[in-house]
């Protein structure tokens, strides 16, 4: 046997092992652990887990067994054996074990086995550490070998012979060979259509056997008698036949690329239509073959003789860059310079491209990073693309994930604009280098029929991920296969990974991001060195040349500081470090107080020496580290990776390493850990869906954020729903479902028990769920829409929907007297109702709404889709077309960018719930059918006719549009003309902007802003194909009121173009430093409007507002915040994700006055209000406590507080009426950060004088951002 050095992690192999010592079962579910040895010397731990068939052997100490399908298990630091389901073991005898295992070159078996004991020896001139193996498959009828190895002429039955081989699924898990079948005997066997991939057959006998139609690719028939066989349309990529006899073999219609013939009998062979290419036939017979002449030169030849030419193949060298995950418009660290680092890095590798005579530029996906990139972007995007083509440098795009679904109208924008080039899937041709592009949008490899191309020397495979994206494996040997060619090198679109050998010896390559990710983890590790690739092809040879990247210098480090450390400390731990245009993180820890510096001043020094700057305080508060020490249990909230490590058997290495592949995927630090927090605790149980086999901390966050977080949600997902929705392909998700369906799961053991019992009894209090609880179907139907529309074509039928509803308002003027406005809906009571499976819901509009436009939308779909129907979903001049971007829009997961927040995004965000679970209780699952609030209307019959006969609709649920708020004035079905898209846009207009919820207070009172949302979408189109919005914008363009209307932009585009007189007002910005003894560790900045004293133009609205209650002041202060949030926030190069209103002091209480400021600050903004904390208990006010009282909320913020949501890295605007010492704003900020916020900034009406006068500024400047302000770069 082998030792283990030759396995990989998880390769399911055979093994004969000697018990060496019993160490107990360990606990969990481990029933033994032995020390075994395994060949002469080496020494591992095997485990055999509960439910393994070798938890019924009889282990003795010194006896030697045989196992079967037993995992080799690589961890970081050691190597050990595992019995899973599938492991069997048996006692052999001492004296065949010690045979074979010391490394004698035969092994003896008992006369009395019932083992095949068939020995082949060693090839120890190719392979020095090779060592005898012998078949221990059972013997067969009366021989003593088994049916593959047994001396006979008897014709071996199939079904016999594929009895007694590995198990398909563990023939995939071990390394090439897959299996050793050497020395098998099979004259005149029968084999036809037999899957034999990667075989060992060396030295067997095939003499007249039947093995047409037979997968061989990568098997070894080296040494093997072939005479007589029919290997006629066999698979044979990769096959070796060095040695072998083939005398009189028949090999019509192969496909033999380079195959190795070396010193092969090759008399009487039959090639008759074979393609042989580049054969090697040193010391053959290649002329005693029938149907090969080899010339000088390409000749003539007979129909049935294949002409070899001495050399075929080009000599010109070929270069073609490789680049990878680009990001163009990526702010990683939340700073405009670093979407510049990514820019600059592609420009760099285009300016190389353009200077070095390259023949191609391969990107092997993600051009962009977000949904919208900046027009800035875009347009030097256009421009570098451009300058490939003018220097005749093509620019092949494989689409990745991003390309595909969230920048995929900007990737057929560049398409159209002929700056790509190639097929999304298929071969593409670059000088006589063939290249076959697969991207995440390509179908399935069995579903495409590539035609190979011709005067093609060298052939490589680009993918926009991993291997496994077009396979079921990381092997290529199915790529081959499909393809039907042997492959040079296969591009792919990973990350990181840079230059790997497949088990076949194909290099797998990609270059890594070309600019780098800063994260926390360049604390502790090394940057890599961004790099571009570039291949030297000649003929089949590629040399890979790796070009370093200009890129910024990234720096990580720690700086150890003591509670009364000053700026000189920090000055003094930054000597030595060249930070020079560098991006910096930087931990500070040690410990600190009250009166330490803050973490804010160590940046703004840091600052003055760095690019970009961000620093983690990792302090530990002074008054904590005594009780610190005393227990190195961790709390439940205050696990670390050192603290994870004594919980397990895994070393602080691999949870390290865990989390900071997490970090790089865009989690927290905190987040990461509490992912591993889940993977852990679920392993230690045995139980959950991070234990489903194949599932780790990363995959399983990817299954969290896309909706998945148990076993069953798993079972139950569609594979391409799923894979839609996250980064999985879809055969990695159905071996995710098989290995869920199976129970196939992992386990770990305990290390310190006392620390796993208490990861067990904490990690209940904070599980992970998803941040992205959304509606699959709906994303879902949004991409079919694209890809529909994208097809279809006009043509000349006129068949359409009939009895289309064209009700004009102005037809029931004596019943719009029913339509209800946002603030007259009335609020549904907060019952709750339970959801099958557990979860309950509450009636409420926005679930309905969203669920009615979303079925007249599909009704739209549907009808786009019926062949030869006379609309182009394409011409946006189509008042049809229109009308469904406009539903689109109104549901807002489309493609359609405008600055109102649709029903699905908000429901999302504010409700607790999803809308699958809606439909469970108020519906069959698949859709609402019981509308509890909300009126509809059925489409006509007609409709429906037209879609079951036309559209090959299988459901028989009626498709409802919504009616009017208060009526039963239901939307249009499809407006045929734009008199009549005008009468539903007046309808649309009616519909409420933000739904009114029974778990928050205030009402608002704006309605879907239609009119703004048409002139965003077709806006560049001529007034003839526009509808007139005159009875629209006389009642949406109201000015805003207040003291200084003219100051304040009255929508995000005025105010991103054109800066008002804004001179007339000016902010007031406070920093608030937390207690000594409060858990905060983050000083707070708080935004104000002005002070709150008597002399303060704004004072007797602030006061009768915060302290009655009244709603007149809204309109004083509603331009002024609006004013404020569009300059401080909005055009702040961070990005602001929620605004939130801090609690009343009643239980479950929010301020509606400021609800609805809240609401209407943000309107038509990226920015969502939602309720984010709530009060738990019933406080006395803020104005009636002393200030000592007023300070305890700071110190003891949960316990009248709760944050009502989790966060994920997101930045909260939290919103109050005044701040007077900052206490409340303090703790409220304290809880919203443990919830996942990343960073959390103030706002208030007004601020009480008094403090230190230095903490608060007058911000004068129109221009300065928030995020300057707090870096006190700018007043």
């Amino acid at each position: 046997m082998g030792g283990l050095k030759q396995y990989n992690h998880n390769d399911s192999v055979s093994l004969l092992v000697k018990i060496n010592e019993d160490l107990g079962a360990g606990g969990g579910r481990r029933v033994f652990k032995f020390k075994v040895c395994v060949g002469s010397s080496e020494e591992v731990n095997f485990i055999v887990w509960e439910g393994s068939p070798a938890t019924d052997v009889d282990w003795e100490d010194g006896e030697w067994y045989q196992l079967e399908n037993v995992l080799v298990k690589k961890w970081s630091s050691t190597t050990e054996l595992s019995a899973t389901k599938r492991t069997t073991a048996e006692k052999v005898q001492s004296e065949t074990a010690e045979s074979d295992v010391s490394g004698s070159e035969a092994v003896y078996v008992d006369s009395v086995t019932d083992r095949c004991g068939f020995t082949w020896i060693p090839d120890k001139q190719n392979n020095p550490e090779s060592r005898p193996h012998c078949c221990y498959r059972n013997t067969w009828r009366g021989f003593d070998r088994c049916i593959w190895h047994a001396e006979t002429d008897i014709t071996k039955p199939p079904e016999a012979l594929a009895e007694v081989r590995e198990q398909p699924e563990n023939r995939k898990l071990n390394a090439s060979p897959r299996e050793l079948l050497s020395g098998a005997v099979l004259r005149n066997a029968e084999l036809t259509g037999s899957v034999l991939t990667a075989v060992d057959f060396s030295g067997a006998d095939f003499q007249n056997a039947n093995l047409t139609d037979v997968y061989l690719s990568y098997s070894n028939l080296s040494n093997a008698d072939l005479r007589g066989v029919d290997l006629t349309d066999c698979t044979v990529s990769k096959i070796s036949l060095k040695n072998s006899d083939l005398r009189t073999a028949d090999l019509t219609g192969l496909s033999l690329f380079r195959t190795n013939f070396t010193d092969a009998e090759l008399s009487d062979a039959i090639f008759t239509n074979t393609n042989v290419k580049d054969p090697i036939f040193t010391g053959a017979n290649p002329e005693a073959a029938k149907g090969i002449i080899e010339t000088e030169k390409t000749g003539q030849s007979g129909d049935n003789e294949i002409i070899l030419p001495r050399q075929s193949h080009s000599s010109e060298e070929v270069s073609i860059l490789h680049t990878t995950n680009t990001h163009l418009d990526r702010k990683n660290m939340g700073r405009q310079e670093r979407q510049n680092d990514f820019v600059n890095s592609f420009k760099e590798i285009v300016d190389y491209a353009c200077t070095s005579e390259v023949g191609a530029l391969i990107h092997t996906g993600n051009l962009f990073w977000s949904q919208h990139p900046d027009k800035r972007i875009i347009k030097e995007c256009k421009r570098l693309l451009h300058k490939l083509n003018d220097n005749q440098v093509e620019f092949i795009l494989v689409r990745g994930e991003r390309d595909a679904t969230r920048t995929s109208k900007i990737i057929q924008e560049l398409e159209s604009e002929g700056l790509l080039t190639g097929p999304q899937t298929g071969w593409h041709t670059v000088s006589d280098i063939g290249i076959f592009s697969y991207g995440a949008s390509s179908p399935p490899l069995s579903e495409i029929n590539p035609t190979q191309p011709d005067d093609t020397t060298s052939h490589l495979v680009a993918l926009s991920d991993a291997v496994s994206i077009a396979t079921d494996s990381e092997d290529v040997t199915e790529l081959e296969d499909t393809l039907e060619l042997s492959l040079d090198a296969v591009l792919i679109g990973n990350r990181t990974e840079s230059i790997r050998t497949s088990e076949s010896g194909i290099q797998i390559l990609s270059p890594g991001m070309p600019e780098r990710i800063i994260g926390k983890r360049q604390i502790k590790t090394q940057p890599r060195t961004p790099v571009f690739f570039e291949y030297h092809v000649t003929a089949g040879a590629i040399d890979v040349t790796a070009h370093e990247i200009d890129a910024r210098p990234v720096s990580g480090f720690q700086i150890n500081l003591s509670s009364d450390a000053t700026a000189e400390d920090v000055d003094s731990a930054l000597l030595g470090k060249d930070l020079h245009d560098a991006a910096v993180i930087i931990e500070i820890i040690g410990t600190r107080d009250g009166n330490s510096i803050s973490k804010n001043d160590i940046q703004q020094i840091i600052s003055d020496r760095a690019a970009i700057v961000r620093v983690y305080d990792e302090r530990t508060a002074v008054e904590n580290q005594e009780k610190t020490h005393q227990n190195q249990i961790p709390s439940s909230s205050g696990w670390d990776v050192d603290s994870l490590a004594a919980a397990t058997t895994l070393d602080a290495t691999d949870i390290e390493d865990a989390v900071n592949r997490l970090m790089s995927s865009g989690c927290s630090h905190d987040t990461a850990i509490k992912y591993v927090r889940r993977y852990l605790t679920e392993m230690l149980r045995g139980e959950g869906l991070f234990a489903v086999y194949g599932v780790g901390p990363s995959s399983g966050q990817t299954l969290v954020e896309a909706g998945i977080t148990t076993i069953e949600e798993l079972q139950a997902a569609a594979p391409h729903e799923l894979s839609a929705r996250s980064d999985f392909s879809i055969q990695q998700i159905q071996r995710l479902q098989e290995a869920a369906e199976a129970g196939n799961l992992s386990s770990l053991d305990p290390d310190n028990k006392q620390v796993a019992d208490q990861l067990l009894s904490t990690t209940q209090e904070s599980p992970i769920k998803s941040n992205n609880d959304w509606n699959s179907s709906s994303r879902e139907e949004s991409a079919k829409t694209e890809e529909n529309q994208s097809n279809l074509t006009s043509a000349e039928s006129t068949t359409g929907p009939k009895g289309t509803a064209r009700e004009a308002m102005s037809e029931t003027s004596d019943d719009e007297q029913g339509i209800l406005t946002p603030s007259e809906l009335p609020v549904p009571s907060p019952e709750t109702f339970t959801v099958p499976g557990g979860g309950t819901v509450f009636v409420n509009y926005l679930s309905e709404y969203y669920e009615s436009f979303r079925s007249a939308k599909r009704v739209l779909e549907l009808v786009f889709q019926i062949p030869r129907i006379d609309i182009d979903p394409d011409d946006r001049r189509d008042p049809r077309v229109q009308y469904y971007v406009l539903l689109d829009a109104c549901i807002g997961f489309g493609d359609i960018s405008t600055s109102f927040a649709g029903y699905g995004p908000q429901h999302q965000d504010r409700l607790p719930f999803s809308i699958r679970d809606y439909r469970k209780v108020f519906g069959d699952a698949e859709t609402v059918t019981d509308y509890q609030v909300t009126n509809v209307e059925p489409f006509g019959d007609d409709t429906h006719d037209l879609l079951y006969e036309k559209a090959s609709v299988k459901t028989t649920r009626e498709f409802v549009r919504p009616c009017v708020p208060g009526t039963n004035y239901p939307l249009p079905e499809l407006p045929g003309s734009f008199k009549e898209l005008q009468e539903a846009l007046n309808r649309l207009a009616t519909f409420p902007a933000y739904p009114p919820l029974p778990t928050e207070n205030g009402i608002n009172t704006r309605t879907i802003p239609i009119a703004e949302i048409y002139q965003t979408c077709f806006e560049d189109l001529s007034r003839e194909h526009q509808a007139d919005l005159t009875s629209l914008t006389a009642t949406e363009s109201s000015p805003p009121t207040g003291p200084v209307p003219a100051a304040t932009p009255t929508s995000t585009t005025e105010a991103e173009s054109t800066l008002l007189d804004f001179g007339r007002l000016s902010h007031l910005f406070r920093r608030v430093a937390p207690p000594a003894d409060s858990p905060a560790s983050r000083s707070l900045n708080v935004f104000a409007l002005d002070w709150y004293r008597s002399d303060s133009p704004s004072f007797e609205a602030l006061k009768a507002l915060a302290k009655h209650g009244e709603n007149d002041p809204i309109d004083v202060f509603r331009p002024r915040l609006q004013d404020l949030l569009h300059r401080r926030f909005l055009l702040d190069t961070w990005d602001y994700d929620y605004i939130t209103v801090f609690p009343g002091h009643e239980a479950g209480s929010l301020s509606p006055q400021l609800v609805e400021l809240a609401q209407d600050a943000v309107l038509e903004t990226d920015i969502l209000y939602t309720p984010l904390l709530e009060r738990t208990e019933t406080v006395e006010r803020q104005r009636e406590k002393s200030k000592d009282e007023r300070q305890r909320v700071a110190v003891e913020p949960s316990a009248s507080l709760r944050a009502r949501a989790k966060l994920n890295g997101d930045t909260v605007i939290l919103f109050d009426d005044i701040c007077t010492t900052g206490s409340s704003l303090l703790a409220g900020a304290h809880l919203l950060r443990q919830a996942g916020a990343d960073r959390v900034a103030c706002l208030t009406l007004g601020l009480t004088p008094g403090g230190p006068r230095e903490n608060v500024k007058e911000i004068t400047d129109p221009e300065t951002p928030a995020s300057e302000i707090i870096a006190g770069l700018k007043r």
